[in-house]
């Protein structure tokens, strides 16, 4: 992250536009000129970035102890989070150090309004650059858990279906035979491919006190959800399955095996790769097909996290993985 001292030798270095009207005495273009939607703003005792209209950072005069206050307006917009990085080094869940000898995770709330403040956080740091935590804060940012009526709800819920999941548990050798596997599927952040409609009657079915399992079309939906499943467990496990170095020998061709299976020039590998594919998904076990038909039923159910809101604690150590604004 920039300081105070960085932001002013840059407005000093940096003149004033001559001919255009863009900018008034005190501003000052951070890329090319006409490009007036990224500036740098001298105030009293302070610096303002600006993009696209919007301050993101203001970088405060220190005072007579070297204490220096940084504002700060979290983004949402992806170009806009990438601009204020890298003029002013600000990015939301980044560490800093404290006076008090921790690390800690700061996060830029884009919707501080909603919480009646005009920053997402304000910083406060020593002449050595280290944050005073008593001096500062940030908006809330929150993280669901579980109630009791949740955990009550998942339980019932898998008391009612155990004896389905584990009659696909028993049909595992069926669902390898017709697995559908594929690289979109197994990289992160891949989507399952259950049909929509199929996901919709799911969905149906479990918002049910009592979930119909008498009903053909449930056990149709069940049957193409467990496949699902299991098609994204084993697109998965392929996709991060290390390649062997014998068969690493394209490239990027050879990232995984899938690419080597499907984009490969040379047949023998490419049946390898097959062959080795296969392996990996007869090595599945039913636990392993077991926890991820639950976890996709819960998903569908709406009870996969909790419902229960929280506020995270200011300043902590480490952010949750998942948290929301």
């Amino acid at each position: 992250m920039i300081t105070y001292n960085d932001a002013e030798a840059r407005y000093n270095k940096t003149k004033k536009p001559p001919r255009s009207k863009k900018y008034n005495e005190f501003q000052r273009p951070l890329r090319r000129v006409t490009e007036s939607w990224l500036m740098l703003q001298k105030d009293n005792h302070s610096y303002a970035y600006i993009i696209n209209g919007n301050e993101v950072g203001r970088f405060c005069e220190p005072n007579d102890l070297g204490e220096a206050e940084v504002l700060v307006r979290g983004l949402y917009a992806t170009f806009d989070i990438q601009q204020m990085y890298k003029y002013t080094g600000l990015h939301s869940g980044q560490t800093f150090e404290t006076t008090t000898g921790d690390r800690v995770q700061v996060p830029y709330n884009p919707f501080y309004k909603g919480q009646d403040e005009d920053y997402s956080a304000v910083l406060t740091f020593d002449k050595d650059g280290k944050l005073i935590i008593d001096k500062s804060w940030h908006c809330d940012v929150f993280t669901y858990k579980s109630s009791e009526e949740d955990k009550s709800k998942r339980k019932a819920l898998k008391a009612q279906l155990d004896a389905f999941v584990t009659l696909q548990m028993f049909k595992l050798g069926s669902l390898i035979d017709n697995a559908t596997v594929n690289e979109s599927m197994g990289r992160a952040f891949g989507e399952s491919e259950l049909d929509r409609g199929t996901a919709r009657d799911l969905q149906n079915f479990l918002a049910e006190e009592v979930v119909r399992t008498d009903d053909p079309k449930f056990m149709a939906c069940f049957n193409d959800l467990a496949q699902s499943a299991f098609d994204m467990l084993a697109s998965k496990k392929i996709h991060d399955y290390p390649v062997p170095p014998e068969l690493n020998k394209n490239g990027w061709r050879s990232r995984n095996l899938f690419a080597i299976h499907h984009y490969g020039d040379d047949q023998a590998l490419k049946d390898s790769a097959g062959k080795l594919m296969r392996e990996v998904m007869d090595n599945i076990v039913p636990d392993e097909l077991k926890k991820s038909l639950v976890a996709n039923l819960l998903k569908l159910a709406g009870l996969s996290k909790g419902s229960q809101r929280v506020a995270i604690p200011q300043f902590p150590n480490k952010l949750p993985a998942k948290f929301s604004y």
